[in-house]
């Protein structure tokens, strides 16, 4: 399935928008009182997923039993990877900690700021310097920030340099090593989506689902210790990362 064609009339011929580009604008769109609104999710197999923009407005009512265990082991300083509309860092927020929402769509970090996050910022994550985190935070299927298992060992090789020294960074993934790769030799996890929005598609992005045990060995490539500190049906788990001993 090619995922980069232009969408919509009048779109013939241009490049597609940035990847995360409709989910912001949705959820822009939703802050104004269109609670209807919806981000179609297109995989690389053909399957499409429409997902309501109020699932990333929802309270802590409505978390599920691994987000209120990650934010339960959130300690210190936090940095929330992809926080989206600032639901988990709005939580932490409350419970008084200090922390850094960032997101790399400035309509979310417009709707963060809107909702009352006091430092919610626009960037990305491998660009960050000089500020070490106590916590990192990375939810909804954080784990994927690195598209590919290269992409994967990149993230987890620059892990040490914002965590500080006991620091730890929590974040969910999915076992999908029974399923047969889309792609033959590939590993099954590695997926590839586009996302749109009304007129609005964006360009085809790598995503990640890692099982536990392959994540816990490249993390170890790394100097790095991991345990999975809470399991969901369908293998959906939640995973803690930290500085593995005598690095």
């Amino acid at each position: 399935m090619a995922l980069d064609r232009p969408a919509g009339k009048g779109r013939r011929g241009r490049r597609p928008a940035p990847a995360w580009h409709p989910h912001a604008v949705a959820l822009l769109d939703y802050l104004h009182g269109e609670h209807g609104a919806e981000v179609i999710v297109r995989g690389e197999d053909g399957e499409e997923e429409r997902v309501p923009a109020a699932v990333f407005f929802r309270g802590p009512v409505d978390f599920s039993g691994l987000e209120e265990a990650a934010l339960e082991c959130c300690s210190g300083r936090v940095l929330d990877v992809g926080a989206g509309a600032g639901s988990h860092a709005l939580v932490l927020q409350a419970r008084g900690l200090e922390v850094v929402a960032l997101d790399i769509a400035a309509e979310a970090v417009e709707v963060m700021r809107a909702r009352g996050v006091q430092d919610a910022r626009c960037g990305d994550l491998f660009e960050l310097t000089g500020e070490r985190f106590d916590t990192l935070l990375l939810l909804m299927n954080g784990a994927g920030i690195g598209g590919t298992l290269e992409g994967l060992d990149r993230f987890l090789r620059f892990l040490p340099s914002v965590l500080t020294a006991e620091g730890q960074a929590l974040m969910d993934s999915y076992d999908m090593t029974e399923l047969p790769p889309l792609v033959p030799g590939r590993y099954p996890g590695e997926m590839r989506f586009q996302l749109e929005y009304k007129d609005i598609r964006g360009a085809g992005y790598d995503w990640l689902f890692v099982d536990l045990e392959t994540l816990s060995d490249r993390a170890a490539r790394a100097r790095l210790a991991c345990e999975g500190i809470w399991h969901e049906a369908e293998g959906h788990y939640l995973a803690r990362l930290t500085m593995a001993e005598g690095s």
